[in-house]
Order: C-alpha cells, then structure tokens, then sequence
C-alpha cells in the first residue's frame, strides 16, 4: 500500500497522467503536451493544432486514447492509429463552462470533465472504430464546491448495475452516486479537513485512494462508506 500511496503523490504532483497499465503516458503543461507510446518507448507526434491552450488532459486505461479540454470550453477524443501514424478525432464537444480535470472511466467508453463551478459533464466515447464522433457532452451531477475528479467503480465485479460514481470537490467532501443515474446520492465519505485534489483507483474493485489538500492521503472503502487509512505525506518522505 505505501508504494502505491508514494506512485499517486507523485502522478498528482506534476503534469503527468497515465496509470498502471495504460498504453500512453502524456505530460506537459498549457503550451506543449508530450505522448509517450509506453510499450515502443517513443513520443508520438504532436497532437493537432486545433486542440489548442491546453486546460486539462487525461489519458484512457485501455485504449490508445488522450482527451484534452481547452480555454474555449472544447473537449476533444484523439485516438493514436498506429498504422497510419496518425492522430484520430473521435470525440468533440462544448462544455458549459470550462473544464479543469477529465477522467476516462474503467472501460474508456466515457470521459468526464469537471469544472469550477462544481458540475461534473458526461461524454460519450466510440471505443469502436467503425463508430462515428460523437459531439454532445451532458451535465451528469453538480456539487457545491468546484469539483476536482471523478471516477466510476464497480463494487460487485459484473454487475453493471451496482456502479457507483466517486466525485471530489474543493469543501474535501468525496460524493457517492449511481452511475449512470448519477441524481442518486448513496453517500459522502467525509473525513478530509480540505479540499479533495483528486481521486484514483486502489487495487480492490470497491477501494479509491484520495489526496488532499490537508496533507493527507486515503484509501476509501467506498462501497462500505468506510475511511481504511489515512497517511501524511509527510511520512512519505521521513528520514524515520
């Protein structure tokens, strides 16, 4: 548990996204973004020009897939095609207000984006070639404080219907809602003193870890509404 506590401050701490065994690692800031193909080692071209100052990035866990949201509140899905050695748009859409944080969800078929404003929106991803772009996104949830991450898990391994959506915000509260109908509240996992910065998967189904503002970073027993540990980063770092 503490190697991986010691992975996520890191990956939060610089403009670094990827996870375990995603095929793309991305890094870089508002003016450049890097892709990395992790398998062959190398950078991949530049992403196209009309992405834009880059707001927020993130990365699919599956698929070969980056999004990207920009100052004029576009989001767009480029898929990497290999044996073109090309960039494909898949995803392309207008956000009411500007995104600040995009999370994939588990199999890549959706992208959340946050704001500041505290809405959470929804949109669709073709993971199929043969599907064509989709252009909507839809406001899924809001909270009242802006929201930081999101992140679909699936308690019971299977049961699509037993998926819950994990959102943060900047008032360190962590909502719990049904996903998809994400006007369902199941509960709150409270514990943090600040403002939650972001959300990640742990290695059990119904587990997430959580970094804060306050100094601490958690690991949520998210389907039991139930706080495992809570570690200072500090500690991450004592000479002890």
């Amino acid at each position: 548990i503490f190697v991986f506590f010691l992975v996520f401050f890191f990956a939060m701490s610089v403009g670094v996204y990827s996870s375990l065994c995603a095929p793309l690692l991305a890094m870089g800031d508002s003016r450049a973004l890097v892709v990395i193909d992790v398998a062959a080692g190398t950078a991949l071209p530049p992403l196209p020009e009309s992405v834009g100052a880059i707001a927020a990035f993130a990365v699919a866990e599956r698929h070969a897939f980056v999004a990207t949201a920009n100052a004029d509140r576009v989001v767009h899905v480029h898929a990497w095609d290999a044996p073109a050695a090309s960039w494909r748009l898949i995803t392309e859409c207008r956000t009411e207000r500007r995104a600040t944080r995009l999370h994939f969800d588990c199999d890549d078929a959706a992208l959340f984006a946050c704001d500041r404003s505290g809405s959470v929106f929804l949109a669709h991803v073709p993971t199929d070639a043969s599907q064509p772009a989709t252009k909507k996104c839809t406001e899924l949830l809001a909270h009242l404080a802006p929201t930081t991450s999101a992140l679909v898990l699936t308690p019971d391994a299977g049961a699509a219907s037993k998926q819950l959506l994990l959102t943060a915000d900047r008032d360190g509260k962590l909502r719990v809602s049904r996903y998809p109908h994400a006007f369902i509240i199941d509960s709150f996992c409270l514990g943090h003193t600040n403002g939650v910065t972001h959300v990640a998967r742990a290695l059990s189904p119904s587990h997430a870890l959580a970094s804060s503002c306050d100094g601490h970073l958690s690991l949520w027993d998210v389907a039991a509404n139930h706080c495992l540990c809570m570690l200072p980063t500090s500690s991450l770092f004592s000479n002890d």
